[in-house]
């Protein structure tokens, strides 16, 4: 259930508050649809455009102003990637074009805090789960770097939930983990180093993306891929916490579908 509360009809048209007399106007969308990301993961691109800090728009403000976050979203069009990775201004990650972003790291969970990013429901849920089941988690600040070479990577966020990222700009997370693939051998030695037809710069905040010139390593047709990528999906933390945070909404919250109930029975008015 989506609410958007607007200042409601104007007078005529302007950006003065004052020119809206006739009250508020509250829109509410219900919709049903199943998780919008797979669960066998999510590849993404680091975006050229930047997320706002509180003194240019505080973003615990929930607005209608996603500008930012569809340029972005474009950006991850362009280059074949399901979603874009998107920093602050002052170059650290902030989240993804319409989720939120988990690293972990030798057994430890760390997410970025709310400094150029909402706080969001299912954010503070897999954060909770943490502390109630004894998994070290620190909200703090995240390198690039840092994603790159992340045992895994999660997104949340309410129609996605805990969707697992396999690759950011084309580099396998988790690639560690990577395990070995069936099939004839070669007689020549395997690189541990990502393969990639074009070396991959990392100055991604120059916009290259947009040209195109990313291509998107799908797992089941490049060869390559860490144990997200090639196993279904999460590794061993994301799938723990999916699996907390499946048990938790089962019996935590307010149904929306309920199954109706058989008419005719014994005692039934209807």
């Amino acid at each position: 259930i989506r609410l958007t509360l607007t200042r409601g009809v104007k007078l005529t048209s302007g950006m003065d508050p004052r020119l809206n007399v006739f009250g508020p106007t509250l829109i509410v969308l219900a919709e049903h649809k199943p998780p919008v990301y797979d669960k066998a993961g999510i590849t993404l691109i680091t975006a050229s455009v930047r997320r706002f800090s509180a003194d240019c728009l505080d973003p615990k403000i929930h607005h209608n102003n996603l500008l930012q976050s569809i340029l972005a979203k474009i950006e991850a069009n362009v280059a074949g990637a399901d979603d874009a990775l998107m920093l602050d201004t002052r170059g650290f990650v902030a989240e993804t074009n319409a989720t939120h972003v988990f690293l972990v790291d030798r057994g430890r969970v760390f997410t970025p805090r709310v400094v150029a990013c909402p706080e969001g429901i299912t954010r503070a849920t897999v954060l909770e789960l943490c502390r109630q089941h004894n998994i070290p988690c620190e909200e703090r600040d995240l390198s690039l770097a840092e994603c790159y070479r992340a045992d895994e990577m999660f997104c949340t966020g309410t129609m996605g939930e805990l969707a697992p990222v396999t690759q950011v700009d084309g580099r396998v997370i988790g690639r560690m983990n990577v395990p070995q693939e069936s099939g004839p051998t070669s007689s020549s030695p395997v690189s541990s180093s990502p393969v990639s037809s074009s070396p991959v710069s990392g100055n991604h905040a120059s916009g290259n993306h947009t040209s195109g010139n990313h291509t998107r390593h799908s797992p089941a047709s490049s060869g390559v891929g860490g144990a997200n990528a090639t196993s279904g999906g999460a590794g061993p933390m994301t799938r723990r916490l999916s699996e907390l945070f499946t048990q938790l909404t089962k019996t935590e919250g307010y149904p929306i579908l309920v199954e109706p109930a058989a008419t005719g029975s014994p005692g039934d008015p209807r």
